[in-house]
């Protein structure tokens, strides 16, 4: 035997080991690419490719139920997006936006209330209708939330920021509503100044936190 040649007997086996390993996380790591973006007939083929490939093993254990359920649920959640991008493309008073396990369509408050009240402007209905309109066709639950910005309010009717977010928030399901929503699929929340999305001090940033905000969810 040459002096150089491998004896096998006297080789470890880790290297071997290590090599199954690192190829084993290469194709996880490829797997969980190729289903970032959801598809049920790719989740599928990914599923059966998989259990051939681990000698026959139940496929179904591959994926919880919960795993399962959130991807379809992400699935869902980027149809309904892609819906709404649809409907009001263009529209600058709505904007959409992901949050978790729901849409938010966005409805900027300027212009929306009369100045320190729950009553709609004129301009209001019309942007109302158009929201209206999608929801009537969207079979989920819906979360209709009021959002102020920081100055105080000086309305005996509604002495606090609290009272006033959750009062726009009514205004809003109450309309949808009376115009065929069906009331045990929405809620109400008044969220008051709590969750700012542009700086309270200055004018333009005021007018971007006072706004409402409806969640639509498939959950």
């Amino acid at each position: 035997m040459a002096k150089d040649e491998c004896n096998c007997e006297a080789c470890p086996e880790w290297p071997l080991s290590m090599a199954d390993m690192m190829t084993n996380l290469l194709c996880f790591f490829v797997l969980l690419v190729s289903i970032a973006n959801f598809d049920e007939s790719k989740f599928q083929a990914i599923s059966d490719s998989m259990g051939e490939a681990m000698g026959g093993e139940n496929k179904e254990a591959l994926f919880s139920e919960s795993e399962q359920a959130e991807f379809e649920m992400k699935q869902t959640i980027q149809l309904i997006m892609q819906d709404l991008n649809v409907l009001f493309d263009g529209d600058k008073d709505i904007k959409l936006d992901f949050q978790k396990n729901a849409v938010a369509i966005k409805i900027q408050g300027e212009g929306f209330f009369k100045p320190g009240q729950a009553e709609f402007t004129p301009k209001a209905f019309d942007i109302l209708e158009r929201v209206r309109g999608v929801m009537e066709g969207m079979p989920f639950p819906s979360t209709v939330e009021g959002h102020t910005d920081s100055v105080p309010t000086t309305s005996s009717l509604y002495p606090s920021n609290w009272e006033l977010s959750g009062a726009r928030a009514a205004a809003v399901a109450r309309y949808f509503i009376e115009r065929g929503l069906d009331k045990n699929s929405v809620r109400v929340i008044g969220r008051a100044d709590t969750m700012p999305i542009a700086s309270n001090k200055t004018p333009a940033g005021r007018a971007v936190n006072r706004r409402i905000v409806i969640l639509v969810s498939p959950s």
